[in-house]
């Protein structure tokens, strides 16, 4: 059962998407319906509607909600990122832990992720082209956002980075991995820092790993 906040949550959602319903099952919420909405980016303005279904697991939000199109409108193919369960692909696991974190609202997460996935999806069909760019599928996508949050020129540095949550280590007075020159705690600690409350050790590592094998694999083809 969803405790009184996010039972608020929902009835603000509903408020504002009335076309939206929500069912119960198995202890499990589902929000169900159409959800019309316009979207601007640049000059390009778009109006459409989709049949969605938002799961919100019994344990939100410390597990994420799971959006996905009932209409038979996006194909479920990873092109269109689509998980193999049917879900939208908003970005990495963490990417999207973080942004919910800051919105910290099942309507926030409505309109700050589900609708720009939705406008990106009417823009392709429209333009043939994502609005935003789009991330790599997989663990080069995972690579390409720890890229981005640690702010490197290289996927081997992110990776060296990375290494450091995944072992556990921050030694501030140790020099930073990213090649600066300056100690970590004057570099890139604060990144660090602030992953740590989002997972565990044991999934950085599984992450590490995984970006590390696809990293030896590439050279080994290369």
């Amino acid at each position: 059962m969803l405790n009184n906040q996010k039972l608020k949550e929902i009835e603000a959602l509903l408020n504002k998407y009335k076309a939206l319903k929500t069912r119960e099952e198995k202890g499990i919420y589902f929000v169900e319906g159409f959800l019309t909405f316009s979207r601007r980016h640049n000059e390009f303005s778009i109006k459409d509607t989709y049949y969605i279904q938002i799961e919100i697991p019994s344990r939100y939000p410390k597990k994420l909600p799971l959006t996905r199109e009932i209409g038979g409108r996006i194909l479920r193919i990873p092109d269109n990122h689509i998980n193999e369960d049917g879900s939208f692909c908003l970005g990495t696991e963490l990417d999207t832990k973080m942004k919910i974190a800051k919105i910290n609202t099942l309507l926030g997460y409505v309109d700050e992720l589900v609708i720009p996935f939705l406008y990106s999806f009417s823009y392709k069909e429209k333009f043939g082209e994502m609005p935003f760019g789009e991330r790599s599928h997989g663990y080069l996508g995972v690579l390409e956002f720890y890229k981005d949050y640690f702010k490197t020129d290289s996927y081997l540095k992110a990776l060296k980075l990375l290494a450091l949550l995944a072992g556990n280590i921050y030694k501030g007075f140790h020099k930073c991995p990213c090649g600066s020159n300056k100690l970590l705690k004057n570099c890139h600690g604060k990144y660090i820092n602030r992953l740590k409350s989002y997972k565990n050790k044991h999934n950085f590592k599984k992450d590490f790993d995984n970006c590390y094998e696809m990293i030896a694999n590439y050279v080994k083809q290369s």
